[in-house]
C-alpha cells in the first residue's frame, strides 16, 4: 500500500474510536490492523459505515462484529468473503458508486 492509501485506510479504522471519543488503545489498533490488513478499502470503508452507524454501544465494536458486516455485506452480492469476492465487491461498488455521481452531475 502507498503512504495515501495507508493513511486512508487507517483513518478508516480510527473512525471506530472517534465515533465514541476514545483515545485509540495502540495494542488494540495493532490487533485490528493485523486482523483487517487485507480488507480493500472500499470495503472497509463501507462496512465501517455501517458498523459505526448501527453499534448501539459505546464501545468499540469487535473484530468479530467487523468481520461478520464484511461477510454479510460481501455475502449480499452472492459470495462469501475470500480475496477474489472482496475484489469482485470492490469493482460492483466502485462501479455503482460511479454511476451515482454520473446520474447527480447530470441532473444538475
Amino acid at each position: 500500500m502507498e503512504n495515501s492509501e495507508m493513511q486512508e485506510w487507517n483513518e478508516t479504522v480510527q473512525q471506530l474510536w472517534d465515533a465514541i471519543g476514545k483515545p485509540i488503545d495502540p495494542r488494540q489498533y495493532k490487533l485490528y490492523r493485523s486482523q483487517l490488513a487485507d480488507v480493500p478499502q472500499a470495503l472497509l470503508s463501507e462496512v465501517m459505515r455501517k458498523i459505526i452507524t448501527n453499534h448501539t454501544y459505546h464501545t468499540i465494536p469487535t473484530i468479530g462484529d467487523i468481520w461478520r458486516e464484511i461477510h454479510y455485506t460481501i455475502d449480499s452480492m452472492g459470495g462469501g468473503a475470500d480475496s477474489e469476492n472482496m475484489d469482485r465487491w470492490v469493482m460492483k461498488y466502485c462501479a455503482l458508486r460511479a454511476k451515482e455521481r454520473y446520474e447527480m452531475s447530470v441532473a444538475q
